[in-house]
């Protein structure tokens, strides 16, 4: 979650909606531009340098863009986004009029961010660049999702976040070696019963389906980009049967391995 202050008022880059069945897109690092979008319909998975998270249907992500994220999915889906150009600084959160943006906002606190976005982009299409009103509506947005980031990072739910992402960087630290709920709660200094409890509620999915997932798309990374035999691959990610890794790819991504290759 990062905390920043506004320093000007905000331009309109683009409003849209975009879908497809299958998405790979690299969002650039760019200044001084922050991207909001909801998602309508699917799943999208976030990665950026070593966190990944997961946005599922009326999740809303906030883009900052200061550093590359990369956004894939590998089912049908639809998304919403609101881009703008907007002059912003790091702050800190108890300084007057500081905003804390986190990437993704989960979709039971979102009603009221999506009802904008659509409002922004209903504006635009039919009004064009009606600076003023955009402007406006933009602000409310960051300003709501702020205040869900407030509300949910007091207490145990904050603590309980900070869990899940230490988590995911210990899953990426430890990528090629064995990685499992009991080793990962211990590291975390919590008991396995809770942290796969907290891990589940938080993310959506079990924690173990999150590890295999992250090494299945590293697998698939290095037979794409290092034209590693899927045997080998497999072996340097802890799978021991090339043959069970193309199972479950199929299983947690509903196409072969080899389809995603071509």
């Amino acid at each position: 979650m990062e905390t920043i202050r506004i320093l000007s008022l905000p331009e309109i880059a683009f409003a849209h909606e975009y879908g497809d069945t299958i998405y790979r897109n690299d969002l650039p690092a760019k200044t001084n531009c922050i991207e909001v979008t909801y998602i309508a319909e699917g799943t999208l998975t976030l990665s950026r340098e070593n966190t990944e998270s997961t946005a599922r249907r009326n999740d809303v992500l906030c883009n900052l863009s200061r550093a590359p994220l990369r956004v894939t999915g590998d089912s049908p889906h639809k998304h919403r986004t609101v881009c703008f150009f907007v002059g912003f600084a790091d702050a800190e959160k108890d300084e007057n009029g500081a905003l804390c943006l986190p990437l993704v906002t989960e979709a039971a606190k979102t009603g009221k961010i999506r009802a904008l976005i659509d409002e922004i982009i209903r504006t635009y299409t039919l009004y064009g660049e009606s600076k003023c009103i955009l402007s406006g509506l933009f602000l409310q947005i960051l300003g709501e999702i702020h205040a869900c980031a407030v509300r949910g990072g007091r207490g145990a739910a904050y603590g309980n976040l900070r869990y899940v992402e230490r988590a995911k960087e210990y899953v990426f630290e430890n990528l090629y070696k064995p990685v499992k709920e009991r080793e990962t709660a211990q590291f975390l200094g919590i008991s396995p019963e809770y942290f796969c409890a907290v891990f589940k509620n938080t993310e959506g999915i079990p924690f173990q389906k999150f590890v295999n997932r992250v090494k299945l798309e590293k697998i698939r990374s290095l037979m794409e980009k290092e034209k590693m035999p899927l045997c080998k691959a497999a072996e340097l990610l802890g799978y021991s049967d090339p043959n069970y890794v193309s199972r479950l790819y199929k299983k947690y991504f509903q196409r072969n391995l080899t389809d995603h290759l071509k």
